[in-house]
């Protein structure tokens, strides 16, 4: 997992994940929640890119309120994934007290 998934987790972003072949798996068996099973795409398979293009063009001739509604439906879900990032960077930090001067962030 990349900076970028981190992120998109950390931020209540609806994540569609692209990487190496397994991880949308992986992550799911971490119990995050990825939107790629809403578009079927599956990164077991090599037509990831393709279906991530086709999904863009999708959104881009849908209206913001039926990408809200997706975004509503799975809130649920994406307050979770916010939920796991948020303890595993608390487990790291009980072991680094570099980061005590930034513990107000996740009090």
């Amino acid at each position: 997992m990349t900076e970028k998934t981190i992120i998109g987790f950390h931020t209540n972003t609806l994540p569609i994940v692209l990487g190496n072949r397994g991880l949308n798996k992986r992550l799911t068996e971490l119990g995050f929640w990825t939107g790629n099973e809403l578009y079927n795409i599956f990164d077991e398979f090599n037509d990831t890119e393709e279906s991530f293009s086709n999904i863009v063009n999708e959104f881009d001739t849908q209206d913001t309120r039926f990408i809200q509604n997706i975004y509503n439906d799975n809130l649920d879900k994406i307050l979770n994934n916010n939920k796991i990032i948020k303890t595993l960077f608390n487990i790291g930090r009980k072991y680094n007290t570099d980061y005590d001067e930034f513990k107000y962030l996740y009090e």
